[in-house]
């Protein structure tokens, strides 16, 4: 940071969406902003190990600020927006670190240290960092998503700067376009439709990549995208879901998993790349046993198409078939004899409405499908037929020694963007490896709520 515009005040904003929520599990700390000057000087904003949003920082040893808020952050499945306002200039002492989660500011709190000086995080010859920590030396990262990472300088803001209640929903929803208010000298903006490090404010305040990745996802605060969903295995589920909870992967025993989005009606596309081992992926009916909780995380049986309602395709051993209640429904021979090995693409095509689903590998769909049919709602080379559903559907998952990674549009493959030629549903959302059939979406909030 250089001399800031005005030490005693500044604003954090950000939207968040948590991938690691094996975090309150370990009780591991998440930086998710830190100023920094030495071990003895530094602040900042984390998800502590419970899952509260923890302000804290201090001077010379000496704590000056210290709040944290009892409202845990545990929710996988969607956006937080996350703004902290900090004015040490307040004739009210509870004034001077005001905590949103949001749009609504946060009033049960613990800690009671407020700052009466500088606020510490735009302080003149600190650093400024995102997503660790150098206080906390090893295992502080913030592994989440985040999105239009606003910081200003010399301003206590309020949320309607950044967001606004929906009048139909009542959700608090983001403004798309930038804070367009000065920023002040040490402020910043990151992660406006980007994974780049470079200062989108003008102030030419970029950032340095310390190791990893940024990768850039069609995944947002206004237009979630589906993934599996974390809540769903309980079986040691922080070692099972990577790369955003795109990626499902399973030892020695069979465990499954579900998307955290629900299908009712229209027509569906997704990818994945085969890591490794055994496995597969299918439909099933919401509310049946084929989605309960308890029988995707039961060893060996932990796949949907042992049950009624479940409808998958399953590769064991070289071999793949389709499978629904255990039984056989379609054999390896009738369905060409195609195997998927480390290193091959899949494609999923989904038809509610037709009741069938297909399966496609490397660009080319098999027992000879070919994206018109597909389109058209020709079933006669389906993979599966899966009937209706009163209820709706689950997108599924399943492994054994092995593990897959789906691109419901994101446009990745676990940690690995996808490169070169990409493609786009109907509606121009999504990015996917291959072309999906005409009027086969995304499965995102934005064409699920069309």
């Amino acid at each position: 940071n250089g001399t800031p515009t005005l030490s005693t005040k500044c604003t954090i904003s950000l939207w968040l969406k948590r991938t690691d929520t094996a975090i309150n599990e370990s009780g591991r700390d998440a930086v998710i902003c830190e100023g920094y000057s030495d071990g003895n000087n530094y602040c900042w904003v984390r998800l502590d190990g419970s899952d509260h949003i923890n302000v804290y920082g201090v001077i010379s040893s000496s704590a000056f600020l210290s709040l944290t808020t009892v409202r845990k952050l545990r929710d996988p499945n969607g956006y937080y927006h996350i703004m902290v306002a900090l004015d040490s200039t307040e004739s009210t002492s509870t004034d001077r670190i005001k905590i949103y989660v949001n749009g609504n500011r946060e009033t049960e709190l613990s800690g009671s240290t407020y700052p009466s000086g500088d606020v510490g995080f735009n302080k003149s010859g600190w650093t400024f960092n995102i997503g660790d920590s150098l206080k906390q030396t090893s295992n502080h990262y913030l592994d989440a998503t985040i999105s239009h990472f606003n910081f200003i300088d010399g301003v206590a803001l309020t949320p309607s700067t950044f967001g606004s209640t929906d009048a139909t929903t009542g959700e608090w929803k983001i403004k798309p376009s930038p804070y367009n208010g000065t920023y002040g000298t040490n402020g910043f903006f990151l992660f406006k439709d980007n994974g780049s490090l470079t200062d989108q404010s003008g102030n030419s305040n970029n950032f340095t990549l310390a190791s990893g990745t940024c990768l850039k996802t069609e995944d947002n605060p206004s237009n979630n995208f589906c993934k599996w969903n974390y809540l769903n295995q309980t079986n040691s589920p922080h070692s099972r879901f990577y790369g955003s909870h795109t990626k499902f992967a399973c030892g020695t025993n069979w465990l499954g998993t579900v998307s955290d989005r629900v299908v009712h009606a229209g027509k569906w596309y997704w990818e994945f790349y085969w890591g490794s081992g055994n496995g597969g992926q299918g439909v099933a009916k919401v509310g049946t046993t084929a989605v309960d909780t308890k029988n995707m995380s039961t060893a060996n049986d932990g796949y949907s198409g042992k049950y009624a309602g479940g409808y998958i395709w399953f590769r064991n051993g070289g071999n793949i078939y389709t499978i629904n209640n255990a039984s056989t429904v379609t054999s390896s021979s009738s369905l060409g004899n195609v195997d998927f090995t480390t290193g091959d693409y899949g494609m999923m095509a989904f038809d509610v409405g037709a009741g069938h689903f297909w399966l496609g590998k490397n660009g080319t769909w098999i027992k000879s499908a070919t994206a018109s049919e597909i389109a058209a709602g020709t079933t006669t080379n389906s993979t599966m037929n899966v009937g209706s559903s009163d209820t709706g559907w689950h997108i599924v998952g399943t492994a054994e020694n092995g593990n897959a990674s789906t691109n419901f549009g994101q446009g990745f493959f676990d940690t690995t963007q996808i490169t070169g030629t990409t493609y786009q549903d109907s509606n121009s959302l999504g990015v996917f490896k291959y072309q999906p059939p005409t009027n086969f979406l995304a499965i995102c909030d934005k064409n699920l709520n069309a």
